[in-house]
Formats: structure tokens, sequence, C-alpha cells
């Protein structure tokens, strides 16, 4: 069997992360799912879950991780032995567009009216000590031709690389009756975590103590 190089074992993790993304998306959900990461250390898997409610996922006696760790390992063809979950907790729920937009979703599924349910989601991330948050719905909400809502609080950047590294984003569709309706979400944080866990800060970002 030819070894794969570089590039391609790159090409292959990101597709396994991405396909382990959308099923963790159906079925860690009520847990307030925020996304992974996928390592591969020769033949062994390691996964980070970040999550709001631990137990939800682990479940009573760790079962239900235990569980899941046997789906992936049957999908990745490996032993039970190599594959690892790993969960981290969420602690300001509020500053994450994930969940945002997942409690956005459940909201328009009960019919809740898309002006209350999107101020509702920007109240709590403000709450939560976000300096912005930008909520956009666009689909046939009421009328018979699409239109698009925006409703924004706070302060938004869109320009330069703080646009990237400062804004949680998060998208979601909706299928209803009527068609589909796309949501997304848009957090600012003048504070945040790099891959390293460093703390970053915005440039302009002036503390006075």
């Amino acid at each position: 069997m030819q070894q794969q190089t570089f590039y391609q074992q790159y090409v292959e993790d990101c597709l396994r992360e991405a396909e382990l993304h959308e099923y963790f998306c159906r079925e860690i959900r009520e847990a307030g799912y925020s996304g992974c990461t996928f390592r591969r250390f020769f033949n062994n898997v390691e996964i980070t879950v970040r999550v709001a409610e631990l137990d939800l996922v682990q479940g009573k006696n760790h079962e239900r991780i235990h569980q899941i760790e046997a789906v992936i390992a049957q999908r990745l063809h490996l032993p039970l032995d190599n594959v690892t979950i790993f969960c981290d907790k969420i602690v300001a729920r509020g500053l994450c567009a994930d969940i945002l937009a997942d409690q956005l979703q459940i909201k328009i599924e009960k019919q809740t009216p898309v002006r209350q349910a999107a101020m509702q989601i920007i109240k709590s991330a403000l709450r939560a000590g976000a300096a912005g948050c930008e909520v956009v719905v666009s689909g046939k909400l009421r009328q018979q031709r699409a239109n698009c809502q925006k409703y924004k609080e706070g302060k938004i950047i869109t320009a330069g690389k703080p646009g990237k590294d400062f804004i949680d984003r998060a998208i979601r569709h909706i299928p209803l009756k009527q068609g589909i309706i796309g949501i997304q979400v848009k957090v600012f944080n003048l504070k945040m975590k790099d891959k390293f866990g460093r703390t970053q800060v915005m440039p302009d970002y002036v503390e006075i103590k």
C-alpha cells in the first residue's frame, strides 16, 4: 500500500472533521454543541468536542460517550481503544454563536415571531458581555416573496484581520412549509482565545486599572 503524503493526510483529516461535525450536529445538538477538532496520532484518534452541557454528552456512567466512540471507531475502521473523545465545556453560552443560532432555530420552528426571537438572542448575547451582536434572517417569512431582515445592537466590525478573529459566526438552515429559512448570527467579543489558549484583545482595546 502506497504511503500517503502530508498533504493527502491533511485533506483526509479535514474531510473526517467535517463529517464528524455533521454527525455531532445531529447527535448532541441538545447539549449545546459548538464545534469539534480532529487529531490523528499514528493509529490513535483524539476528538475534542465543545459543548455547554457535559452531562448530556457523557450520559450515566459515561455510557453515551462510549456509544459515540464505538460509532466513530466503526466508521474510521479503527479499534475502539484507539478513539478517544474529550469534552470541553463552554462557560459563556451567550458568547457562542453556534448555541445562539440553535436557540434561534428552535424559536422559529415553534412559530415565534422573527423580530421577537431575534431580539431575545441579541439581548442574551449582550447580557453575557458581548460588545455587539447581529442576526440576519432571510427567506419567505410571512410574505409570498422572500426578503432579508437584519437586527443589530452594539458594535460589529467587518474589515481586516480582527473582523475574522474576533467575530464568531454561525449559519443555520431551517426547512419550513413555505420554504427554507436561512439565519446567520454574529457575536463580537473584545477578547478571544487563540488555538494555543492565549488571550488576545482588539488592537484598539484599552483597559484602565
